[in-house]
């Protein structure tokens, strides 16, 4: 049986890499300028993934694994940009996944008693978004008006996730399974 302490350390965990990766994006992104400025390029440029060493050539960007431009790929990175929602909705979809795989049906207080009710209102929101993000590609689809905690999304308008969104959710998860600790 899993506890509460157990569940919250997992979604702290997730916590802690989406703020990681957002931390990442920021150094990469100041990487990348330097990178541009030593190397005479600008944001036009091509930027690519491959699995060698890059020649520079237009080769390396045709046979990439992924390629872009410098522009493109710090537009991403961006505070709110694409990667940045990608690493939220991640995290938000992985949270429910867990909750619902591993500790919905199983869990107890941290001295071990068992918790019969496992309802869950924030995490009845979560299962909103996810089917949002997962099933209606990032827009909160009519369910998502039935959210009780997590009040942020209408319908019909995208999931965009910011810092005081995350932080909310964070906060509701924490203290409505701190109260069945």
């Amino acid at each position: 049986m899993a506890t509460v302490a157990e569940f919250l350390d997992e979604v702290n965990r997730l916590f802690g890499f989406y703020f990681d990766v957002d931390m990442a994006f920021h150094l990469t992104k100041l990487r990348l300028g330097e990178m541009q400025k030593t190397l005479g390029l600008n944001d036009a440029s091509n930027f690519s993934y491959t699995e060698r060493t890059p020649t520079g050539g237009p080769a390396d960007f045709e046979k990439s694994m992924h390629a872009t431009t410098f522009g493109a790929l710090k537009q991403r990175m961006a505070k709110g940009g694409t990667d940045s929602q990608t690493a939220a909705q991640a995290m938000v979809v992985f949270t429910f996944h867990i909750w619902e795989e591993k500790f919905r049906n199983s869990l107890t207080t941290n001295a071990g008693s068992p918790i019969f009710d496992t309802g869950s209102d924030v995490m009845g929101d979560i299962r909103l978004l996810r089917n949002s993000i997962i099933h209606n590609k990032g827009i909160a689809d009519p369910g998502v008006a039935c959210c009780k905690v997590i009040k942020h999304f209408k319908p019909g308008q995208p999931i965009q996730f910011t810092d005081a969104i995350i932080y909310d959710i964070i906060k509701e998860i924490r203290s409505e399974f701190a109260a069945r600790a």
